[in-house]
């Protein structure tokens, strides 16, 4: 049986063969390594003939979660000084240990060396790498400082944008007001549509409403995939400033781009609320969005004003269209990943992406309004 076993592995394509290594008179298999690590180190010392062996060993260690032992490697491979293998190199890789076993102030430790002395790439790596640990901590103000010292002009200005708009809410929670919306202001004026967002309700908040109609609107224009955010709040306020002509007019612009029941679903209570008829191209798209049924506001209003029923027949329909409402059924997807969360997250939290997550209706919305184009 055993010889029979034999034939059928040298038999086998290379990639499906297990990798074992050599360890002077000993071998490994990497994909089960069982044994005592540090006793390996002790017996068989990394040097250059087998140190590509031991980093390989390191993954292994990292994939099965067993960062203390990839933490010994790594700094053994240090000890041992070897020629091609930069200390500054070696200390990222530490830190990737710590960061992923979520030790994340021994993993900085380990970043501020390589930060300011290594080579350009090496930097890079190391600023990247405590970038993403400061993000993990929530510590937003050491984020930007880090940003604003060693980032590169013009790179990552969304990541900065949305960490100025994370210390602008810790900062107004603490109630310094003045500071959080001048954070805001820094982070308007890179991108992103998350800061006029913010700053829309920071004025709602305290009573200027002008402002806040005008940073809701800005935020549709900029992306009418926002639209789950701001169409309500846009409703209210138009109503309250006497703005609903305008409101109706960006909305026909907006539901050319991305036809959106939201849109149709507040153009009926914009109407209904002035007591203005609807006008025939709503009409058109009302019928429209009452067929596919995404929502019992437009379906009940469509029924309404086309077929004599009672109130009975009405509630029984809205009964049955609940189910599909769009209120329902209603999750949230990262463009970037497609990690599906169950409500809107600025950050994804599989890809790390900053404004990447959207409505799944206004994204699936979007893509097949671009392929019909």
């Amino acid at each position: 049986m055993n010889k029979l076993i034999d034939l059928i592995k040298q038999c086998l394509p290379s990639r499906f063969r297990p990798r074992r290594y050599p360890v002077t008179d000993d071998t490994f298999e990497l994909t089960t390594f069982e044994g005592d690590i540090e006793q390996w180190l002790q017996n068989y010392p990394v040097c250059q003939t087998n140190v590509d062996i031991y980093y390989n060993l390191a993954e292994l260690f990292r994939r099965r979660g067993e960062f203390d032992k990839a933490v010994s490697i790594h700094q053994a491979i240090s000890l041992a000084k070897l020629e091609g293998h930069e200390p500054f190199k070696l200390a990222i890789e530490i830190a990737h240990d710590y960061y992923s076993a979520g030790v994340l102030s021994h993993a900085e430790e380990m970043l501020v060396g390589a930060l300011d002395e290594a080579d350009d790439h090496t930097s890079r790596q190391a600023f990247r790498l405590w970038l993403a640990i400061l993000e993990k901590e929530q510590d937003w103000h050491r984020a930007i400082e880090l940003i604003e010292k060693h980032g590169t002009p013009g790179s990552g200005s969304l990541r900065l944008a949305n960490l100025y708009c994370q210390y602008a809410i810790e900062l107004e929670q603490r109630g310094d007001y003045a500071e959080s919306a001048s954070l805001l202001t820094k982070a308007m004026r890179i991108e992103g549509c998350r800061a006029l967002f913010l700053s829309g309700l920071w004025q709602e908040r305290h009573g200027k409403q002008v402002l806040a109609f005008q940073h809701y609107v800005a935020v549709l224009k900029n992306n009418p995939l926002r639209a789950d955010l701001v169409v309500l709040p846009l409703q209210q306020l138009a109503l309250e400033l006497g703005r609903q002509a305008e409101l109706l007019a960006l909305f026909a612009e907006l539901y050319q781009r991305q036809p959106s029941v939201r849109f149709v679903e507040s153009v009926i209570e914009l109407c209904r609320l002035s007591h203005q008829p609807v006008s025939e191209s709503w009409s058109a798209a009302i019928r429209q969005q009452a067929h596919l049924g995404r929502s019992t506001i437009v379906s009940r209003y469509w029924l309404e004003q086309n077929a004599d029923c009672s109130e009975t027949t009405l509630a029984l329909v809205d009964s049955v269209l609940a189910s599909a409402d769009l209120s329902t059924t209603e999750h949230y997807v990262c463009a970037q990943c497609g990690r599906a969360v169950e409500k809107l997250l600025w950050q994804c939290p599989q890809c790390e992406a900053w404004e990447t997550i959207y409505s799944s209706y206004e994204l699936k919305l979007s893509s097949s309004s671009t392929q019909s184009l």
